[in-house]
């Protein structure tokens, strides 16, 4: 009996020397086959090299894609410059055509004056032809003139340079007719406009009288400096939430319309509509309904490759920065472009694309252009936007608390006109001028409880008030959800998180019917929980919205919110 290893060595050799034409009777036996079915596995590759194989193929498919993408990326950078090119040409082919008429003007005249005194000289020679007269006329003036005519004409003659551009049509040599002009209809399609109007309205009327006139004569003085200080080409308008950063805003825009170029209102619900392609847009739609030569301008681009665009950045370059510098300052008119809640652009993986977009953009603009920016104050809209101009909406800005003191003074009517300082002492020290804690306060003085017969409150009321606007929407909550309502919040909570999640965005509202849908309610705790929603939800037509940023910044951060902390991150599959 053989060892395995020299049978295994003798059948390597036989089937490595084995041939099917010579070796037939080998074949007929059948051993090779069998000897060779378990010899292949052993000359498979093993499994760490297919992971290898696999790893490369994957890596090379990738390769491939971004190949693809760059391809892709490059032949639209080609027809745009291509477009562009062939639009200066056309339009120095116009230029160059224009001045030949200019120059075969003064030529053609002399042409005729001389052909005028050929047909004096000739008179007396009217019997000989065409050929004979030409050639009696070989004085050296008439053949200098002639031939210099000759040679310039057909140098630059008008006929031969529309012949060889094959633009005969440009006769008017008019810029504007190079482009057909884009058609209300066609910048409707091709730049859809975010209509903001209705926020200008409301928040201008908001604006108590008598109050934020310092902050219009910083905007005035602004506007006349026409940006020349360098970053205060920026204004920032900076406050916590319910400072009227927005009041104001809307303000600004009906008190500077002839100076407004563009404006945009965000809201913390609807992000949807407001992403940074939707709002370069946007712009571009205002500016083109308020500067004609802006418009003009916009006929030049090959708008179909820049829409295909997918970074805002390129496009914001494209249809913005470049058009509007491409027009002389002389034609235009030194203005502003707003945008309201900056902060309020955060998506659920609390990026704010449009701050950064503004970053990178707001100092490109021509210098007739300057941007407002109303925010809440927080480490990135300071760094991004670096300004020295800056309006500050709290407590650090004592014209913005003497106006709090024009706010208060229907609230001080509830006290006796004794207390009256101490009382506005106390509001002012526990709201610190915030707008929203003080209509808070004046919903609860006026409420018929606290007065019974009384004419007058004590100050002692002042003193159980909330300290802050946090404060008081915790003890709206506990009185609704708190101890005693645990089920009310065991249903309201899931229908909270949803409508939060819909506010985080970017998605739509949620409405009644996808609600009930979604949650299996008898009648009467969806009466309970509409009932709680009093005050903190209101449901409209196009869905459930929460009253106000400040209380959808308390209920996703849990150190503020504490139990009532509601996560939108778990029911963003139900949005989807």
């Amino acid at each position: 009996m053989s060892l395995p290893s020299e049978a295994d060595d003798d059948f390597a050799d036989d089937v490595h020397s084995f041939n099917p034409v010579s070796d037939e009777s080998s074949l007929q036996s059948g051993s090779v086959h069998k000897s060779h079915r378990k010899f292949r596995p052993e000359r498979t590759e093993s499994e760490s090299t297919q992971k290898q194989i696999e790893a490369f193929r994957d890596e090379i498919k990738g390769m491939r894609k971004e190949i693809q993408n760059v391809r892709q990326e490059l032949i639209e950078a080609i027809q745009c410059t291509r477009y562009d090119i062939l639009k200066e040409i056309v339009t120095l082919k116009g230029q160059v055509a224009t001045m030949s008429i200019k120059i075969d003007s003064p030529i053609n005249a002399k042409i005729n004056k001389l052909n005028h005194t050929t047909a004096n000289g000739s008179a007396c020679s009217e019997g000989a032809d065409d050929n004979e007269i030409l050639s009696n006329f070989v004085t050296p003036d008439r053949s200098t003139v002639l031939s210099d005519c000759s040679h310039i004409t057909r140098l630059v003659s008008q006929s031969s340079i529309l012949r060889e551009s094959g633009l005969p049509t440009l006769m008017t040599m008019d810029e504007a007719n190079l482009s057909k002009p884009l058609s209300k209809d066609e910048i409707d399609e091709m730049f859809p406009l975010i209509d903001c109007s209705g926020d200008v309205e409301s928040n201008a009327l908001k604006l108590a009288s008598g109050t934020r006139g310092w902050a219009l004569d910083h905007i005035t003085k602004w506007i006349q400096s026409n940006f020349e200080n360098g970053n205060e080409r920026v204004l920032t308008i900076v406050g916590e939430g319910g400072a009227g950063k927005s009041t104001l805003a809307g303000y600004v825009c009906q008190k500077f319309a002839a100076n407004l170029h563009a404006y945009h209102f965000f809201q913390f619900d609807r992000k949807l509509g407001s992403s940074s392609r939707d709002v370069v847009l946007s712009l571009v739609s205002q500016f083109a309904s308020k500067l004609q030569l802006y418009k003009r301008q916009l006929t030049r681009l090959n708008l179909r490759y820049i829409l295909a665009e997918s970074n805002p950045l390129v496009m914001a370059t494209k249809l913005l920065i470049d058009p509007l510098r491409a027009i002389p300052e002389s034609d235009s008119t030194f203005g502003f472009v707003l945008f309201d809640g900056i902060d309020q652009c955060l998506v659920k993986n609390q990026s704010n694309d449009l701050l950064e977009l503004l970053s990178h953009i707001t100092e490109r603009f021509p210098s007739w252009i300057g941007f407002v920016v109303t925010s809440k104050a927080f480490p990135a809209f300071a760094a991004r936007l670096k300004t020295n101009s800056v309006i500050h909406l709290d407590g650090s800005n004592v014209h913005f608390l003497q106006d709090s003191r024009i706010l208060m003074e229907n609230l001080l009517l509830y006290f006796e006109p004794k207390h009256t300082n101490e009382a506005c002492d106390i509001l002012m020290r526990k709201s610190g001028g915030n707008s929203l804690y003080l209509q808070f306060i004046n919903r609860a003085l006026s409420h018929p409880i606290l007065h019974g017969e009384q004419t007058f409150l004590s100050l002692d009321v002042l003193d159980e008030l909330p300290e802050s606007v946090d404060e008081i929407i915790f003890t709206i909550f506990d009185d609704k959800f708190g101890q005693g309502h645990q089920r009310v919040w065991k249903n309201a909570k899931p229908i909270l998180e949803v409508i939060v999640a819909a506010a985080a965005g970017p998605y739509p509202l949620v409405g009644e019917s996808q609600i009930k849908q979604q949650f299996e309610l008898r009648e009467n705790e969806w009466r309970m929980i509409n009932r709680a929603f009093t005050d903190i939800i209101h449901c409209g037509t196009d869905g459930y919205r929460i009253i106000n940023s400040s209380l959808y910044d308390w209920l996703v951060v849990e150190k503020r919110s504490q139990h009532f902390h509601l996560n939108p991150q778990a029911v963003f599959k139900f949005l989807r």
